[in-house]
């Protein structure tokens, strides 16, 4: 039985760095791409709008919510990464 308990906490850590390493590149990843102005706009309005964008239903919550990933995404894309952690540290209070 301590075999077991020993092996899945191994199984337990493998897991979590894989998903911190995937998680790492995933951000590295939206550094890369700078969005346009007429890019972001777009983006602003589809959330601003209701529309479908990147497939989600939107009430006032989410849709502040994904704005506030979107200009994040803007904004590590423009090395401003450390700030970014910051404020997506802090509590937030939508409704």
């Amino acid at each position: 039985m301590e075999i077991l308990a020993d092996v899945l906490m191994i199984i337990l850590y493998i897991a979590v760095v894989v998903f911190l390493t995937l998680y790492e590149r995933r951000q590295e990843l939206m550094a890369q791409h700078v969005l346009s102005p007429e890019e972001f706009s777009i983006a602003m309005m589809q959330i601003e709008n209701g529309e479908a964008y990147h497939g989600r239903y939107y009430d006032g919550e989410s849709q502040h919510q994904d704005a506030d990933k979107l200009m994040c995404g803007v904004l590590r894309s423009l090395g401003y990464g450390d700030g970014v952690d910051i404020f997506e540290k802090m509590h937030k209070w939508y409704s």
